[in-house]
């Protein structure tokens, strides 16, 4: 189910194996073609305010979740315009959450990994499938995996061990598409500022949706048709620049916020946050 495992399997061993792609696609795929549910019935169905979503994915196993949870609560505490979700694992009691958790606001939900982070804006995320899920899905995410002895096993990495990620998400692309902080570099300092890097992105991202979004109302009610090409090219130009000196790629915005088409009567968008 991964791409690298084909030379593994074939190259270095001789079996004969198919790659048929990674079930979790699949999943979220038809996640997305079902579920119709906006933000505003997500946050009235689970009792949550109005603010925009960082989720914290925290692992599956009562280990993980003892070693990772408090640091992640205690780096996304930093932002009060947010609110913390915490996605609850099958077999983990919401008691077991709570001796973590401290005096950090947060709410834990279970059995809604899926529409948690379909309307969560940034994730912290245990490494493991949920990396990929979150990634599918198209949030923005750190991904957090404490180890006890962080220096040593920061040395193993750099200099013994082979594989360079951990995440599913950098292996199957073989390049650091997501931030890991592992090891060493697992602190609450590097969180809270992979986080606020995140939040300052997707502020951009609004900055330019708005820039589109005046860019097709000027196209749209222009009447002279080669002033209405001049001016949008520019106002898409200004957007563009907005958007790669933030290091945000396009494709993340059309994906994440920006729905746009085109028909005879014009140039339309559907933006949501």
């Amino acid at each position: 189910i991964l791409p690298f495992e084909v030379e593994f399997f074939e190259g270095k061993n001789g079996y004969p194996i198919h790659y048929v792609g990674n079930p979790t696609v699949d999943e979220v795929t038809a996640f997305l073609a079902s579920s119709s549910e906006t933000f505003d019935d997500f946050v009235r169905a689970n009792g949550l305010s109005a603010k925009p979503v960082i989720a914290l994915l925290a692992g599956s196993r009562k280990q993980e979740i003892k070693d990772n949870l408090p640091d992640m609560l205690r780096a996304a505490a930093s932002f009060p315009d947010y609110q913390l979700v915490l996605a609850g694992a099958p077999g983990i009691s919401p008691e077991y959450y709570k001796r973590y958790v401290g005096g950090v606001d947060v709410k834990i939900i279970f059995n809604k990994t899926f529409p948690l982070l379909r309307q969560a804006e940034a994730a912290l995320v245990t490494s493991g499938t949920a990396t990929l899920e979150t990634a599918l899905f198209r949030v923005p995410q750190a991904v957090c995996y404490h180890t006890p002895i962080g220096k040593v096993i920061a040395f193993l990495k750099r200099h013994i061990l082979k594989v360079k990620y951990i995440s599913l998400v950098n292996l199957i692309a073989n390049r650091e598409v997501v931030k890991e902080l592992v090891a060493d570099t697992m602190t609450v300092e590097q969180v809270r500022s992979e986080l606020n890097r995140k939040s300052s992105r997707f502020k951009t991202a609004s900055l330019a949706c708005a820039a589109v979004s005046g860019g097709i109302w000027f196209f749209n009610n222009s009447k002279d048709y080669e002033v209405a090409v001049a001016g949008t090219s520019v106002i898409f130009g200004a957007a563009a620049v907005i958007l790669y000196a933030s290091s945000l790629r396009y494709e993340w915005l059309a994906g994440k916020y920006l729905k746009m088409s085109a028909s005879p009567g014009g140039l339309s968008a559907s933006i949501t946050f």
